[in-house]
């Protein structure tokens, strides 16, 4: 134990290790203003997390981001060639690889945590803490590019739905690129903040790099100005609640061709409809997980912003770091879970992956239009007219697969 809280203390455990991305216990002004000893954590505290920090995000942090970054491979083999004629699948495309981009930092982040409680890979954790302040800033930015092109998939979805004579001047390939560009635009500038919050430093007597919270989030006028007035609200609230509606919506509008397809003779239109629906139900279940995992980092978030203080008791700091850590870990779920989604939920996705690892299987066409997706299968015939002279004929078979 004693060892343990040694190696703690010289990786600066209290501030910079616990956790990197929420607002630290010093954003908030009160904190930096009237630091207590009241707030520090005890020997045995500090182990405890450790502990915690070590089975959440190592033990189970781990074998999620590896998963993840394998699903969001395989998604991004089948998406591709659908994300050229569809802008559904566009916004999935690029949320994948958003995803991909954000599993693999965290992945190198959560590799820290094996010094911190086992002392191994040392070498390892000062090479990341040279780097760590770029990538904090590129974590969060690509954190926000996520949230909000859940947003905009969410949107896509309600104008095909629910406003269908606009999806097809407003859902189209090129539009989607262009608001995808956007939004990765508006991101970077609402996160370029982001990467003056880490900065690098040596402890007297050391050189060795350590990375912590810089000056800037103690700054009363940035606290108020960016993090409570824009950050937050930008990256918490809003799209939490934009995408609860847009779920109500989708959940009524489901309900309600439910109704609508029992009254419907035509074989046709009733599987276009099921098709559409399948679609639909399948990001309605992305969503539903979206706002799941993404709820303990909002909590958190507020909490270490406006709870953490000079009052603060080391147990509610102890509880504070360790939701701190949860929140980390559904953030890494988040982004690792949507393949599987797509596996479970989506026919068409289980079809076209099916197709991408089984090269044997007759090369096929993908015809997309706004709401759904068919395969077209080719087959030459060789027959013989009137005259006997050969005529080919092309048979083409249409099947629904979204």
């Amino acid at each position: 134990m004693e060892t343990l809280t040694v190696m703690n203390q010289e990786i600066g455990c209290n501030c910079d290790i616990y956790d990197d991305d929420t607002v630290a216990s010093n954003m908030s002004p009160s904190a930096s203003t009237n630091s207590s000893s009241t707030s520090a954590l005890s020997p045995l505290q500090t182990a405890e997390l450790v502990q915690f920090q070590f089975y959440s995000l190592v033990v189970a942090g781990i074998p999620v981001a590896c998963s993840g970054i394998v699903g969001n491979i395989l998604s991004i083999l089948v998406l591709w060639g659908l994300s050229k004629k569809s802008s559904t699948f566009y916004i999935m495309y690029a949320l994948t690889v958003s995803d991909i981009a954000y599993i693999t930092i965290s992945f190198l982040r959560q590799m820290i945590y094996i010094y911190a409680y086992l002392g191994a890979l040392k070498d390892y954790y000062h090479t990341w803490t040279l780097v760590e302040p770029f990538l904090f800033g590129t974590k969060k930015l690509l954190q926000t590019l996520c949230v909000w092109l859940v947003v905009l998939l969410t949107v896509d979805r309600f104008i095909l739905i629910c406003k269908p004579t606009h999806a097809k001047s407003m859902c189209t390939s090129q539009r989607a690129r262009i608001q995808v560009v956007i939004l990765a635009t508006i991101a970077l500038l609402l996160n370029i903040p982001k990467f003056f919050e880490r900065e690098v430093y040596y402890k007297p007597g050391s050189s060795l790099p350590h990375a912590r919270f810089s000056h800037l989030p103690n700054n009363i006028l940035y606290f108020y100005a960016y993090t409570v007035s824009v950050y937050i609200p930008v990256t918490c609230f809003v799209p939490l609640v934009a995408l609860l509606g847009f779920n109500i919506k989708f959940v009524m509008t489901l309900t309600k061709a439910q109704r609508r397809r029992e009254n419907m003779t035509s074989v046709r239109d009733s599987s276009r409809n099921s098709n559409t629906r399948g679609v639909t139900v399948m990001l309605v279940v992305v969503v539903a997980v979206f706002m799941l995992c993404e709820t303990p980092m909002a909590v958190t978030t507020t909490m270490l912003s406006f709870i953490t203080g000079s009052n603060t008791s080391p147990e509610l700091k102890l509880a504070q770091m360790k939701l701190a850590a949860f929140a980390n870990l559904m953030l890494a779920v988040n982004s690792s879970i949507n393949f599987y989604i797509y596996l479970l939920v989506g026919s068409f996705f289980r079809k076209a992956l099916k197709r991408r690892l089984c090269r044997k299987t007759p090369k096929r066409h993908i015809l997309v239009n706004s709401a759904c997706v068919y395969t077209v299968s080719k087959t030459m015939e060789t027959s013989y007219g009137d005259k006997g002279t050969p005529v080919t004929l092309t048979r083409i078979t249409l099947s629904d697969e979204v």
